[in-house]
């Protein structure tokens, strides 16, 4: 008798520090999953589409007519966040002292064709490009002839511009805008696999109370 219940006894102790264990686990996936859903991110401007102009001192080419300005971009990396729901042309300008910086953040699964050029500006004008950290390009536009291609972008890309002296015009195009299959959001997979663990336990708990 004695045996099989000092059996019984650590059976439940094991069974408790399991749940302890599991339990832990799950408050760190929901702690991960709030984190993610309110997470404080930079300024965003959504919904972009049409001719966008970065600046108000951005002249347009002859013909085009600006539909948003967006203002002129900080220095800061991924400052601010913008978001495209149409083909869009981006005209920009950078100056030797500073640095255009934003992202264009992917919604909805979006994948869409990438062109940047450069549009002159300044005598011997050299165009500074660097994607994602250097991670996805990093290099120097010297003409307008040269346009970087990137075809079926599905990630959100960083975006930084330098200049090295006056004032030098960029241009960036979005087309072929499209939507896949909208996967569901990483945090609401933490979220189900919290709650998911929770209910878990809650029955292992009556098990053992019974």
């Amino acid at each position: 008798m004695y045996p099989h219940f000092l059996s019984i006894l650590v059976e439940v102790e094991d069974e408790k520090e399991e749940m302890m264990r599991k339990g832990k686990i799950v408050l760190l996936l929901f702690a991960a999953a709030v984190l993610s859903i309110n997470n404080v991110s930079a300024a965003r401007i959504d919904g972009l589409s049409g001719v966008v102009v970065e600046g108000p001192n951005v002249i347009l080419p002859t013909g085009y007519t600006a539909d948003f300005t967006i203002g002129d971009t900080s220095g800061l990396a991924g400052d601010p966040i913008l978001t495209v729901d149409g083909e869009t042309r981006l005209f920009g300008r950078v100056y030797d002292c500073c640095v255009d910086a934003f992202t264009i953040e992917n919604l909805a699964n979006q994948i869409f064709d990438l062109t940047i050029s450069a549009l002159g500006g300044s005598s011997g004008f050299e165009l500074g490009v660097e994607l994602n950290g250097g991670a996805l390009y990093n290099g120097v536009i010297t003409d307008t002839f040269t346009t970087l291609f990137f075809g079926d972008v599905s990630s959100s890309t960083n975006f930084a511009f330098t200049g090295n002296h006056g004032n030098t015009r960029y241009l960036i195009d979005i087309t072929d805008l499209r939507v896949s299959q909208v996967p569901l959001p990483p945090s609401l997979y933490l979220l189900s696999s919290a709650l998911g663990g929770l209910i878990l336990m809650r029955r292992r708990k009556k098990r053992t109370e019974t």
